[in-house]
Parts: structure tokens; C-alpha cells; sequence
């Protein structure tokens, strides 16, 4: 019995990305607020042009925590 993969993850965490990426922009204004926080410039620009596919969602989470920022996460039953 083979199962295919679930199509709706990848979207999931593309999702996740997105959310953590709209949090992270509001840090990375200006190239000094980046810096502090430990963000590179190519890092910074990507946040800023939402290219989810340059960063993990722990990396993004780990830039979040580092910014201060605290992360809830609700798990709801997925509606069929």
C-alpha cells in the first residue's frame, strides 16, 4: 500500500514561510535594524522580496525569536 505525499504540504509551508517572512520585514526596514539582528544584506533582501525559497522555516523562526518577537501556532482539524 503505497501513499502519495499530501499535496496541501508544500502549500503549508509556503504559508508558514509567508507568515514568518511578513513578521520579519517589519525588522529589516533600514540595513543597520538587519545587521543587529544578525541578517545579512542578501538575507535582508530577500525578506524584503518574500523569496521563501531562500530560507528554511527554522531559519526564518530562529529570526524571529532573535528579533524579540514571541510565535503562537494553533493546530486546528483539516476540513475535508
Amino acid at each position: 500500500m503505497h501513499h502519495s505525499p499530501d499535496p496541501s504540504i508544500p502549500s503549508l509551508s509556503e504559508d508558514i514561510k509567508k507568515s514568518l517572512i511578513a513578521e520579519l520585514k517589519q525588522f529589516v526596514s533600514t540595513e543597520n535594524e538587519a545587521i543587529n539582528l544578525g541578517i545579512t544584506a542578501q538575507q535582508r533582501l530577500a525578506i524584503l522580496q518574500q523569496q521563501t525559497s531562500d530560507f528554511t522555516i527554522d531559519k526564518l523562526v530562529d529570526m524571529v525569536l532573535h528579533a524579540g518577537r514571541r510565535i503562537h501556532c494553533t493546530f486546528e482539524p483539516r476540513s475535508r
